[in-house]
């Protein structure tokens, strides 16, 4: 138990600290959204036929067995490695920090850029502005 929760709560300071590293990494899988969400939709209406239709038949559950044995494997194996765990978080979350780090560094030690690391605002003139040096024109 201590060592999921360690697990889970390394994942959620990893993804804080890794704020900007991660929004850039979330804008280019947003075009992808909606297939990401339909495999989701698609593979939990087929774990869900897969837990209901035996109970619904009156057959028994053939996916059961492996399933918990696959929870029971993973959950011993982080509780008999809880330091390897513990390094592990740590190192990732090492990581995150240095490239986030990193990453604010150069983007605003990039010439042309502003505070924020972006390109500076084009600034051009409103449509139908006249271009200087010429005289705006009247219409009739």
């Amino acid at each position: 138990m201590a060592g999921s929760a360690l697990l889970l709560i390394t994942l959620s300071l990893a993804a804080t600290v890794a704020g900007h590293t991660l929004t850039t990494a979330l804008q280019r899988l947003a075009r992808y959204a909606g297939r990401i969400a339909g495999a989701l939709l698609a593979a939990s209406g087929i774990y869900l036929l897969t837990y209901w239709l035996p109970q619904l038949l009156g057959t028994p559950r053939l996916a059961d067995a492996g399933l918990t044995g696959l929870a029971g494997r993973v959950a011993t194996a982080i509780t008999d490695h809880q330091l390897g765990v513990a390094l592990t978080a740590t190192l990732l979350v090492l990581t995150a920090a240095t490239a986030v780090i990193w990453t604010r560094r150069t983007s605003t030690a990039r010439p042309g850029t502003n505070a924020d690391g972006d390109p500076p605002e084009q600034c051009c003139r409103p449509e139908g502005t006249p271009a200087s040096g010429t005289a705006p024109t009247q219409r009739a």
